[in-house]
């Protein structure tokens, strides 16, 4: 392999590697509004309420009611 091939190879390989990072730059962006998404998802599904036993406590519950 003389070193105009490897100098070749090397510029091919470069792409490639640019390609895949740019690629994956994407798919990160893509997967944190997902993500952002899924978070506002279950924010609305998530309530807190106040409940006081006869002791006159007070208990702060957070899930579905």
């Amino acid at each position: 392999m003389n070193k105009e091939e490897i100098n070749n190879d090397v510029t091919i390989l470069f792409k490639i590697v640019n390609k895949l990072e740019q690629r994956i730059a994407t798919l990160e962006k893509v997967l944190a509004s997902h993500a952002k998404c899924i978070g506002e998802l279950r924010e609305e599904d998530i309530k807190t309420w106040e409940t006081t036993n006869t002791s006159g406590d007070k208990t702060i519950w957070v899930g579905r009611k």
